[in-house]
């Protein structure tokens, strides 16, 4: 699967992470609410190992719904790829795979993950076993054209994916690097990120220096989401106070 591309007509495709109470397809009233031009959903409890179960009648309902183009999913937040402990590493694979069927029965392109958390064997350990874990996940379901989009962490613990080359190294590593892509939350990479903090630090470099090595470092071809969490939203959005997650895509 190659870049997400909307058409110029869409714009700048802004919107926020929108609740599904009541159901998943609830999330498109909500959406109009607020003007939404795209949406992120979690499309099971994200508290939760297993979910309710996704039905026929809820995926053509969504579909009926269906308001919005650019809709995203995030995972559970119980989901560990790189855990050490191997009951919990198996029931992140197997949440993984459900993640993404959902996603895919549900027209949804991509799945928000974040990486794990080394749990104190190393970095590259870490990286290694979420690569491996995804290749697991992959197989289970190959003709799935859904992707993972690896979230940017801010560094806490021994949580991976804090720099841009951890999440490069994990695309790499992959059997299939193109069921992969790299997601960025700014409030992540503003605050806590050091590759945000260098390359945003006054070192002489101009703007249009700063700029190419940042291109260096985190490749366009492989972002496809850019996401803002923060009680003072866009310049776009700034009439609307807000503390929601919102997407924003570039018009190709």
């Amino acid at each position: 699967m190659g870049r997400f591309r909307y058409s110029r007509k869409h714009g700048d495709l802004i919107g926020a992470h929108i609740s599904t109470r009541g159901g998943l397809h609830t999330a498109f009233d909500r959406a109009a609410e607020v003007d939404a031009k795209a949406i992120a959903i979690f499309a099971k409890n994200s508290n939760q190992w297993k979910g309710k179960e996704l039905t026929d009648d809820d995926c053509a309902l969504f579909a009926k719904k269906r308001s919005v183009t650019p809709v995203f999913t995030h995972a559970s937040y119980l989901i560990n790829l790189a855990t050490t402990n191997k009951e919990f590493h198996k029931k992140s694979i197997a949440a993984m795979i459900d993640e993404l069927d959902r996603a895919e029965r549900l027209g949804i392109r991509g799945v928000v993950l974040h990486p794990g958390a080394h749990m104190g064997a190393g970095s590259d350990a870490g990286v290694e076993r979420i690569a491996r874990s995804l290749d697991k996940v992959h197989a289970a379901i190959p003709n799935h054209k859904v992707v993972t989009l690896l979230e940017t962490s801010a560094g806490q613990g021994s949580c991976l994916g804090c720099t841009f080359e951890e999440l490069g190294n994990i695309i790499d590593a992959l059997d299939d690097p193109k069921r992969a892509f790299r997601h960025m939350p700014r409030v992540c990479v503003r605050l806590r990120s050091p590759d945000a903090r260098r390359l945003r630090a006054h070192d002489g470099r101009s703007g249009a220096a700063r700029r190419r090595r940042s291109r260096r470092t985190f490749p366009s071809q492989r972002l496809e989401e850019r996401t803002w969490n923060s009680r003072r939203p866009p310049r776009t959005h700034r009439r609307r106070p807000s503390r929601s997650r919102c997407l924003s895509f570039p018009a190709q």
